[in-house]
């Protein structure tokens, strides 16, 4: 079966000093309790997390330890669709479980992979990469580990791979200094569950709705309930609409006000989800979003219990098909239709054909709670004489500023280096370092070990080549963490450029002498020094009809041409053309940790205030 996409996969293994079956059943509880403890008011997006036990002899089909029998197991899987919260909060719960029940271990991933060292992907040891690191990450007493592949003695290079699950939960238990990750990977995933459980109630939105009072009574039974309802309205097709047309089960009830509790993902995606019903007020009218997103609710409901009544009437008639087929088998033998054998049989036969249908009974469960919480007399609504207001859905809206800003804390660089004006003039220096650099076979490598300059974020450090010549290098900081480095590594080519370029040199001089001593005799040909000048002065006239000459800067000592500043200057002019998109430009800065976007606004910042006091 196919692994959902944005789903998430967990393994937690028990403490194996104790009796495996008592140790898992004693386990589970634990974790069933610690969950509901963190849980209890969240609204899942699609799955809640829930975990069921596993033992040796039970695989999952969407994980692979290979050729290894594994220990006594918890497993789940969750999907966390559109809300990526979801996730986090997940792992917030994982690491909780790890601190507050001794012992265990917990392998996490989801359908992209090792997320977790994705996320720390910037401050990853050199030997860290997906195929060294696979299936090697854990959880175990609140810090994230990685367990090396064993290197062999007397090689340099070889290693003996690590994939024995029972073996690496041995090793981690009693060697957690050695396999815990560093302190900076830690800091970036615990950034990402920073703030939780208290971050719970900053994700919850109120809105007011007009719904009808079964509906109210449903939510307010079961809140949780929102979330299906929700997507189930905003992933509708052609024929959800078609069943949901006349609202028949709802059309007829008469409708109360409610206060509506969502995450603000649901309450997003309800709110960009356009539809119009002819029911709907007109736009103008004050209460024409309650009135919405009473509808919009109405619908989602609509079609949870459209799809409960197809599935059924699928079921009953595979039911009826499969049957047959166990007639015609000889299953029933000659035995008459409705005689104790013949029931007994057929008892045998449903129970087996409701044991193989579990996926289709799980998805019915959904619409099948709502069914029975609408036909539950007992369920009183108990209306509120006065709602509590609406909360402000300003959050919503965002401007191009405040997304930069967002853009900058989660991806940039920290703001003292984006705005450290020495950058300027480390550019061009920086482009030729990098071009300069010999890299390997696997492209650019950023090793550690330099001395850092605190002051301005750039770091230098000095090889020595084989021929005895010694070479520094330039890198920027970020956390005393390599944004470019361009040393070299044992595994790069060697290449020496110095000593190229050195050659090169004494070939063209060589070509150049033996070009001069052919011309000896045709030197009268040769311009004299006032020739050259006038020469320089009628090309110079020539060019001053045009841009060509005004592209170049010259420095202030000479009349030479200033290589560097016109690579800033043209780099400069290329991220402008951008006009904030991809380009060329950011492409080659970004990796060197140059915000173009920050100098550049502290550029026209300086120039603002001159223009405007000339003026």
């Amino acid at each position: 079966m196919t692994a959902p996409e944005n789903h998430l996969e967990i393994l937690i293994f028990p403490d194996e000093s104790e009796d495996s079956s008592t140790s898992l059943n004693t386990c589970l509880n634990r974790i069933n309790s610690v969950v509901e403890k963190y849980s209890k008011d969240y609204i899942w997006h699609m799955d809640k997390l829930t975990f069921e036990p596993k033992n040796v002899n039970c695989h999952s089909d969407t994980f692979t330890f290979r050729k290894d029998s594994l220990p006594p197991y918890l497993y789940t899987s969750l999907c966390f669709g559109e809300n990526v919260e979801d996730e986090w909060f997940t792992l917030y719960i994982l690491f909780q479980l790890t601190e507050e029940i001794p012992g265990i271990v917990i392998r996490v991933w989801d359908s992209d992979g090792e997320f977790l060292l994705i996320e720390a992907a910037d401050h990853l040891d050199s030997w860290c990469n997906p195929e060294s690191c696979s299936e090697k990450v854990f959880l175990y007493k609140g810090n994230v580990h990685i367990v090396e592949n064993k290197r062999e003695k007397n090689q340099e290079k070889e290693y003996r791979e690590t994939n024995n699950i029972n073996e690496m939960l041995s090793f981690i238990r009693t060697n957690e200094e050695k396999t815990k990750a560093s302190s900076q990977v830690q800091n970036d995933i615990h950034k990402r569950m920073q703030g939780y459980p208290e971050k719970i109630q900053d994700q919850i939105h109120h809105a007011h709705a007009f719904v009808p009072i079964s509906v109210a009574k449903v939510l307010k039974a079961q809140p949780h309930l929102i979330s299906h309802a929700t997507r189930a309205f905003c992933l509708r097709d052609a024929l959800d609409m078609k069943a949901v047309k006349n609202f028949p089960h709802f059309g007829s009830e008469p409708k109360v006000m409610q206060r509506v509790k969502f995450t603000k993902c649901l309450y997003a995606m309800l709110m960009s989800s356009q539809y119009v019903h002819p029911s709907s007020p007109s736009q103008s009218n004050p209460n024409y979003k309650t009135h919405s997103i009473g509808i919009k609710l109405m619908c989602g409901f609509e079609i949870l219990l459209a799809q409960v009544q197809d599935r059924e009437g699928k079921c009953q008639k595979q039911w009826t098909q499969y049957l047959s087929s166990l007639h015609k088998k000889g299953y029933f033998k000659d035995l008459l239709e409705g005689s104790k054998e013949y029931k007994e049989l057929e008892s045998m036969a449903r129970e087996f054909y409701l044991k193989n249908q579990a996926d289709t009974i799980g998805e019915r469960t959904v619409g099948n709670d709502i069914m029975d919480l609408i036909q539950n007399s007992s369920l009183e609504l108990g209306l509120e004489e006065k709602l509590e207001p609406s909360d402000d859905d300003a959050w919503m809206s965002i401007s191009s500023n405040d997304l930069d800003l967002l853009l900058q804390e989660r991806f940039g660089l920290p703001g003292d280096l984006c705005i450290d004006p020495s950058r300027n003039d480390a550019v061009a220096s920086a482009i030729n370092k990098f071009l300069h650099h010999s890299s390997g076979v696997e492209g650019a490598e950023f090793p550690h070990g330099y001395e850092e300059d605190q002051s301005s974020g750039i770091a230098t450090h000095s090889e020595e080549n084989k021929s005895g010549r010694t070479s520094k290098t330039v890198t920027f900081q970020q956390d005393r963490d390599s944004i470019m480095d361009v040393s070299d590594n044992e595994n790069d080519v060697d290449f020496q450029l110095d000593e190229f370029s050195a050659a090169i040199t004494k070939m063209l001089d060589a070509l150049e002498q033996k070009a001069g001593a052919d011309d000896e005799t045709g030197s009268e040909s040769e311009l004299s020094g006032e020739d050259s000048d006038d020469y320089m002065k009628v090309m110079e006239q020539e060019l001053s009809g045009t841009t060509m000459a005004e592209s170049f800067v010259k420095k202030d000592d000479d009349d030479t041409v200033d290589i560097d500043m016109n690579a800033l200057q043209n780099v400069i002019a290329s991220y402008e053309a951008q006009i904030g998109t991809p380009g060329p430009a950011s492409n080659v800065l970004n990796p060197m940790g140059i915000n173009m976007r920050a100098l550049l606004e502290k550029k026209n910042a300086k120039q603002s205030p001159g223009k405007s006091g000339n003026s």
